[in-house]
């Protein structure tokens, strides 16, 4: 440990404050570092064991860690140390940037490394969170604690088999990782192995009993309703110890889901709004006037003008994009379309708003080449030619896509969309229930929600008036739940597909799921999510208003 004081401190003053530090002793590290800062408030050594003494103690360490990188500019370890203060504090930015200048000091310090790829992550700054894990990787390639945050952002991008190699990877390095089998459990639960997953989960708890991964992943899939109150009162336990700020957020929303399914509404909503007003610590806010804008600059700008002047795309049939409000039936609607056998189902895949994005800053510079939409939809085409080479169809159930419905339609005009509509209370009610924060900021905040909500119907109307007819259909949640055969034979006529009963038995594929509907879509068809909003009628006057903008079934 490269800790050198600023003044000439007697070598067995700092032999003991680092001695504590190294043994745990950090009460002792606290008050001896603190002593010594009183003494000369220029020792950079001596604010930096404060803060490090602090933290390790769950108290607040960000003046002293802050006056140690002023006094310490050239060490990583500081900046690093900072970073991870600000994220606990859920100061995002700041986070990045100490992180980021720690690894600008020491390209090769693995610990802030891998600390700059989970605030990427939770920036949804998912390449670049890719490039940091990778980069923490080959630092220290025998460390297993950096194994498992590069497989748990691959899960992300649906690469299961290279997530579970690194999975394992973790534990062969580490036998004991409690951290490694919980997250081998939710890969196995991706592919509808329940059982192996709670097996996976019970294995991290054998190790670490209060580790909130494994309970949180029991309470997911349902072995923990098979329990009792004896999951719950484990994982109330739980959120009694210090965890990272997302993993108190995801337990207290378990708790809600438990209540929920226990019938005791009030203790499952107020689980709920302590999980979501957890949830704003992360720093990011919702501006619903620049929510307002952005979709007044859609509506500008992609009318039947644009889109009359930006014909002539690729003509491929396979795209089939499923839109909406999150929490709308996107995923439930694919998995049903990708039982038959002519169907992949990428999953939720954000390339369209990236290339939207790209379009406009190249619009902005006044300089659009002429091949643009070729080349997206090019690369578009090529993304699915690498998940499935022989699939007649291939779905992206992403629901934000409905932000970019005119360049998806400009460079494939031939690709066919599927809204899916709910009623509006049970969508935002499960958004509320969800840890979206971190993909959509308005979601810990039920006026919020209801503001985007808002946002999403118009721009929806706008779409309705300027894409050509029979490009889209739309369709109701409720119809496909109680109607289901009926509404299948419709999607299928609709993206050109000969009737598959498979269809009807979707519960029974066994493709990968990886959204928070993964138990739910293992299951038969049923009505139980049909006017849940009803249970939490008291709780929701923010969201009232919007059952006037329903649409007949």
């Amino acid at each position: 440990m490269r800790n050198q004081p600023n003044f000439a401190v007697p070598t067995i003053e700092v032999n003991q404050i680092i001695g504590f530090i190294n043994s745990g002793r950090f009460a002792h590290a606290e008050i001896a570092a603190r002593s010594l800062a009183d003494r000369d408030p220029t020792s950079g050594f001596a604010w930096k064991m404060l803060g490090i003494a602090q933290s390790q103690q769950n108290k607040n360490p960000l003046d002293a860690m802050r006056a140690a990188v002023a006094l310490l500019p050239q060490d990583a370890q500081v900046r690093y140390q900072l970073g991870c203060v600000y994220y606990g504090l859920g100061r995002l930015d700041e986070a990045a940037a100490s992180h980021w200048q720690a690894v600008q000091l020491n390209p090769k310090y693995a610990n802030a490394l891998s600390a700059l790829g989970r605030v990427l992550t939770d920036q949804g700054r998912f390449a670049d969170a890719v490039e940091s894990y990778r980069r923490a990787l080959m630092a220290n390639p025998n460390d297993a604690q950096a194994h498992l945050p590069l497989a748990i952002l691959l899960r992300t991008y649906n690469r299961l088999d290279d997530a579970e190699r690194l999975c394992r990877r973790a534990i062969q390095l580490a036998p004991q990782f409690a951290q490694a089998y919980a997250f081998l459990g939710d890969l196995v639960a991706d592919r509808g192995q329940f059982s192996a997953a709670e097996g996976f989960y019970r294995d991290a708890l054998a190790i670490q009993p209060g580790l909130a991964e494994a309970w949180i992943g029991l309470g997911r899939y349902r072995s923990a309703l098979e329990n009792g109150t004896d999951w719950l009162t484990n994982a109330q336990r739980v959120t009694n110890t210090p965890m990272p700020l997302h993993r108190a957020v995801d337990i207290r929303l378990m708790i809600g889901q438990y209540f929920d399914a226990t019938g005791d509404y009030e203790q499952a909503f107020a689980n709920f709004s302590e999980a979501n007003e957890l949830s704003k610590k992360y720093g990011l806010k919702f501006d619903r006037e620049r929510a307002t804008l952005q979709v007044d600059r859609i509506m500008h700008t992609y009318g039947k003008a644009w889109l009359a002047n930006n014909a002539g795309g690729d003509e491929s049939e396979r795209p089939i994009f499923i839109v909406g409000m999150p929490r709308s039936g996107t995923g439930f609607t694919e998995h049903i379309l990708a039982a038959h056998s002519q169907v992949y189902g990428v999953g939720e895949n954000s390339f369209w708003l990236a290339a939207a994005a790209t379009y406009e800053e190249t619009a902005a510079k006044g300089a659009i080449p002429p091949d643009f939409k070729i080349k997206m939809s090019g690369e578009y085409l090529a993304l699915l030619q690498r998940n499935s080479t022989d699939a007649a169809r291939i779905t992206n159930s992403l629901p934000n896509n409905y932000l970019v419905l005119g360049v998806i339609h400009a460079a494939l005009p031939k690709a066919r969309i599927i809204h899916l509509q709910r009623n509006p209370l049970d969508t935002c009610l499960s958004i509320y229930r969800h840890n979206f924060l971190s993909t959509y900021p308005y979601a810990g905040d039920l006026a919020d929600i209801a503001h985007q909500y808002d946002q999403y119907l118009r721009l929806m109307d706008h779409w309705r008036a300027v894409l050509p007819a029979g490009v889209m259909m739309e369709l109701s949640y409720e119809s496909l739940v109680q109607d289901h055969e009926s509404c299948t034979h419709k999607i299928l006529e609709f993206v050109g597909l000969p009737w598959d009963s498979s269809c009807l038995n979707f519960h029974e594929n066994n493709r990968p799921v990886l959204t928070a509907s993964n138990w739910q879509f293992r299951q038969t068809v049923h009505t139980m999510s049909i006017d849940r909003w009803r249970n939490y009628d008291q709780f929701l006057d923010p969201l009232r208003r919007l059952l006037d903008t329903m649409t007949p079934r």
